[in-house]
């Protein structure tokens, strides 16, 4: 696989913000990974640019693969795609009165500077967020794809379409038994996974199911 292929699948799953060494994609013996904490890919082979990780990721890898569930990418993105968008909303912000935007005051008591009790030390006030007009896809925990027995944030269940279209895969195989409270593991090809972990279940709005958007299900053991 081309270095540039790579990097686009595996900045997909880092948290560029994280502390613990999430932040970029690292090696461990014969893999290079990437993860955020919740979704993680795994390629086979060693990335010399990487740094070797102490992260212990197999274990939360399912060692019993020998399932295999087919599963169409456009059928998975027909039943992602249903689900409601929600309208973007702009958060507005506005110089604090109290402090005319310095974000100090002065005591009235002791007649020292303090940080400004109204916007606590920041000079701004934030207003009520006001709608764009704009709707995008819900990334919130609210908006969640069931397949078989498993629920997934819709969220990172789109990055399986995201790699396999990079990848111009049409469909993809999950290798593990389809669990509500364990991992997943979606093969792309022989030498790259996707492990999702699923979400406990519970029946909520924005919730679609695989299964209405499949022409047929093949699951073989």
């Amino acid at each position: 696989m081309e270095n540039e292929i790579k990097d686009k699948i595996l900045n997909l799953f880092i948290d560029s913000d994280d502390l613990r060494s999430m932040d970029k994609p690292f090696t461990r013996p014969g893999k290079t990974y990437a993860t955020n904490g919740h979704v993680l890919v795994s390629i086979d082979g060693k990335d010399e640019r990487y740094l070797e990780s102490k992260i212990n990721v197999e274990r939360v890898i399912p060692e019993e693969q020998g399932h295999s569930r087919i599963i169409i990418i456009d059928e998975l993105r027909a039943a992602l795609d249903s689900i409601p968008k929600v309208e973007k909303m702009e958060t507005v912000e506005s110089d604090c009165n109290e402090c005319g935007g310095e974000g100090l005051t002065v005591c009235s008591e002791c007649e020292q500077e303090r940080d400004c009790p109204e916007c606590k030390g920041e000079g701004k006030l934030s207003l009520p967020s006001k709608p764009t007009g704009i709707f995008i896809e819900d990334e919130s925990e609210k908006a969640c794809i069931l397949i078989d027995e498993a629920m997934f944030r819709a969220f990172y269940a789109r990055k399986l379409i995201v790699v396999a279209d990079i990848l111009g895969i049409k469909s993809i195989t999950r290798k593990t038994e389809s669990h509500p409270t364990k991992a997943n593991l979606f093969y792309f090809t022989d030498e790259l996974f996707v492990l999702l972990m699923s979400m406990r279940y519970e029946s909520k709005d924005g919730t679609v199911s695989l299964n209405r958007y499949e022409v047929k299900n093949e699951t073989k053991l």
